[in-house]
């Protein structure tokens, strides 16, 4: 008895286009993870830039009354920047002061006193007063970095300025 069977297979026309369609699916898969992930970075970046904060040649140091008086100054960018982190650093000391808008804290205060903390408007600026008696050391250097509002979190950037502090 003999059998007569026809092997039936996917013709090469057919498998080219099942092949070219698989690999479109994944590269779409692909397209649709990873863009949004490259969106927020680029997003950081841009709000991130160079320059958008700076410490002034107004900052010093008054060991009368032992406050650093440090002046931030913003850049023209329109950003919405949230807060100041201000590192100071002398001796084998270093501390972070953060800045927020109405904030009350008994490291740092509005240089008038009667004002409530500001975050400077975009091309002002801001002359804070940190006070050394809490972080307890002499200041040599401060620096300055922006912490910026994204779409759904803050993020703190990059030191954007540094200053050695002189005597008042």
């Amino acid at each position: 008895m003999i059998f007569n069977m026809q092997k039936r297979g996917i013709s090469e026309l057919i498998s080219t286009v099942l092949l070219i369609g698989v690999t479109l699916a994944a590269a779409a898969m692909i397209y649709a993870f990873v863009m949004p992930l490259i969106q927020s970075n680029i997003e950081q970046s841009q709000k991130c830039v160079a320059g958008l904060l700076e410490i002034t040649e107004y900052t010093c140091y008054n060991a009368s009354s032992n406050e650093l008086y440090i002046e931030i100054a913003r850049g023209e960018m329109d950003v919405n920047v949230t807060g100041i982190q201000i590192l100071v650093s002398g001796g084998q000391s270093a501390e972070g002061v953060l800045i927020k808008e109405n904030a009350a804290t008994d490291k740092v205060r509005d240089f008038n006193a009667s004002l409530p903390l500001t975050i400077p408007n975009p091309g002002e600026s801001n002359t804070y007063a940190i006070n050394m008696t809490a972080l307890g050391f002499a200041p040599e250097s401060a620096t300055a970095a922006a912490l910026v509002q994204l779409k759904t979190s803050e993020k703190l950037c990059a030191v954007s300025s540094q200053m050695p502090i002189g005597n008042c």
